[in-house]
């Protein structure tokens, strides 16, 4: 009896250890029906989108003044055919802007350089007292920049209408002689440049 009990024991274990195989063995197919494992990817740079910011806008704009343009110009500088000299510094200053294109060229206050050229004296002959000048450059207001500027002589005789209005360049009218010129101080000019002038704007100015 003992041995019958001991035979049945036996057999009961190996068929345990037989049914307890890998699920691996019994369904060959069960792991190629799960999804694939999904694998991290690397990392992309938050910079690698990004798109570089663009060239900067232009801060000038280069605007020409043509020749024969004319500029009102109130003079600094007294002068007189009597004690003025060739030579001799002239300043003034732009009392109405100069607006080309939509853009302020020449805003008011700008000065301007430039000298005497021609000077006769009453007591020098029969000759009429006259003086003349002209400007040759302009130091725009706002940044300062000078220009170096051709303008038309300004030529004011002895005897010369002194009106309001300003004087033009290029000559004067026929008057009395034996009379000595002078010009004040705050006096108004039209000047007239008489070659183109590239002037650099600052845009928003």
């Amino acid at each position: 009896m003992n041995a019958i009990a001991i035979v049945v024991l036996v057999l009961v274990v190996n068929v345990s250890a037989c049914s307890k195989s890998p699920a691996t063995s019994d369904h060959p197919q069960a792991q190629s029906l799960l999804p694939p494992a999904k694998t991290a990817s690397p990392a992309t740079p938050a910079s690698a989108d990004a798109q570089p910011p663009g060239p900067p806008g232009p801060t000038v704009r280069a605007v020409t003044v043509p020749a024969g343009s004319e500029l009102v110009v109130v003079l600094d500088t007294a002068l007189g055919s009597d004690v003025s000299r060739v030579d001799q510094p002239v300043r003034a200053h732009i009392s109405k802007m100069l607006i080309m294109d939509g853009v302020t060229v020449f805003p008011s206050g700008t000065n301007l350089m430039g000298r005497v050229t021609a000077v006769e004296r009453a007591s020098q002959g029969p000759g009429r007292p006259h003086l003349t000048f002209r400007f040759t450059s302009v130091i725009r207001a706002g940044d300062g920049i000078e220009y170096r500027v051709a303008t038309a002589p300004i030529t004011r005789a002895a005897g010369d209408s002194s009106g309001k209005a300003p004087m033009k360049a290029g000559g004067s009218q026929p008057s009395a002689r034996g009379e000595d010129v002078r010009v004040a101080s705050g006096d108004g000019v039209a000047v007239t440049v008489s070659e183109p002038l590239v002037v650099r704007v600052p845009l928003g100015r």
